[in-house]
C-alpha cells in the first residue's frame, strides 16, 4: 500500500457543514480534500495542487489544506502536489493516486455510479514533502563544470563535465537533496527496492554531455548486484529507467552512475 495516501471517507450528512462553508453552493457530489505538510508534520501553505484528470487546480492555504468539489461522476483520480513555489521552500513534490474503488468505504453503504443514493462522500488524502537543500547550493562554472556535494549528504556527489552547462550556469547554483525512501514522489513496482535517491536542484538544469552521480550505497548491497539508474518523468508522473549503475569499492562504498541529463528526482534500484 502506497503509505503516502491516506485515505478517510464520511458520509456528507458528516461533512456538510463544513463543505458548504469551503464551496460555494452545497451540491451531492463527492469531495476531495486533503492537507500537504513537511517531514515534521508541519503546514506547507502554497504547494499546488493538480488533479490531472480534470485540469482542477487549487494552492494550500496557511494551514496546509485544499478542498475539491468533482464531477458527478470520475475515475481514478491522479493528484500532483507540487511544493516548488510553495511558502519557506522549495519542496519536494508527491503524486497520488485515489481510486475509483476507495470511495466505496463511505459508511452507508456501496458508493454507486459515482454517488451515494442522496448523499456525496468526502475523501481526504495527505502529503508528505520534503524540503530542498537549496541553502547548500554550491555555484558551478558554466564552461568548466564541476563537483557538487553536500554537507548533509556526506558522500553524495554530481560530477559535471566541462561544457556540460552551456553558456551559463545557474545563478541559484546546484543543490543535492537526499530523498527518504518513504518519501518518493511516486512509489516504484514491486520487486525494485530502492537503495538511495536523490533530488538535483534546480529541476529545470541540462546536462550536455551528461553528468555522473555517486550516493552512498546502503549495506549489504554485493557487487554482482544488478543496479539501475531511474528518474522521475515529470509528464508521465512515473520513474524511467536511465541505464545500468555499479558499486564502486572503497572505505564508502558508491552507488555509480552515468547519464544524468537533467536536474529532477534521481533513484537507484537493485533489481531482483
Amino acid at each position: 500500500m502506497d503509505t503516502r495516501l491516506l485515505v478517510k471517507t464520511y458520509e456528507w450528512a458528516n461533512a456538510a457543514a463544513l463543505a458548504c462553508l469551503l464551496v460555494a453552493g452545497c451540491s451531492h457530489r463527492n469531495m476531495l480534500e486533503g492537507s500537504v505538510t513537511d517531514r515534521e508534520l508541519g503546514p506547507v501553505a502554497g504547494a499546488e495542487v493538480v488533479i490531472l484528470n480534470t485540469g482542477q487546480r487549487a494552492t494550500s492555504s496557511s494551514d496546509g489544506r485544499f478542498l475539491f468539489e468533482l464531477e458527478e461522476k470520475h475515475g481514478k483520480l491522479q493528484v500532483r502536489i507540487d511544493g516548488a513555489n510553495a511558502a519557506a521552500g522549495p519542496y519536494s513534490l508527491a503524486f497520488l493516486d485515489v481510486p475509483r474503488e476507495s470511495w466505496n468505504l463511505a459508511p452507508g453503504g456501496k458508493h454507486r455510479e459515482g454517488l451515494l443514493e442522496g448523499k456525496g462522500v468526502i475523501q481526504s488524502v495527505a502529503a508528505i514533502l520534503v524540503r530542498l537543500d537549496v541553502e547548500a547550493a554550491l555555484p558551478v562554472s558554466s564552461t568548466a563544470g564541476g563537483v557538487v556535494t553536500s554537507m548533509n549528504y556526506p558522500g553524495a556527489r554530481l560530477e559535471i563535465p566541462e561544457g556540460s552547462l552551456g553558456a551559463s550556469g545557474p545563478e541559484q547554483g546546484i543543490a543535492l537533496t537526499r530523498i527518504p525512501n518513504t518519501l518518493l514522489p511516486v512509489p516504484l513496482p514491486k520487486g525494485m527496492p530502492v537503495l538511495a535517491a536523490v533530488h538535483i536542484y534546480p529541476a529545470t538544469l541540462n546536462f550536455n554531455p551528461a553528468s555522473r552521480l555517486l550516493l552512498p550505497s546502503p549495506l549489504g548491497v554485493g557487487f554482482e548486484s544488478t543496479i539501475k539508474l531511474f528518474s522521475l518523468d515529470m509528464d508521465a508522473g512515473s520513474f524511467k529507467e536511465v541505464g545500468p549503475a555499479s558499486l564502486v569499492e572503497g572505505a564508502q562504498p558508491l552507488l555509480f552512475a552515468e547519464g544524468v541529463s537533467a536536474g529532477g528526482y534521481y533513484i537507484f534500484v537493485v533489481q531482483k
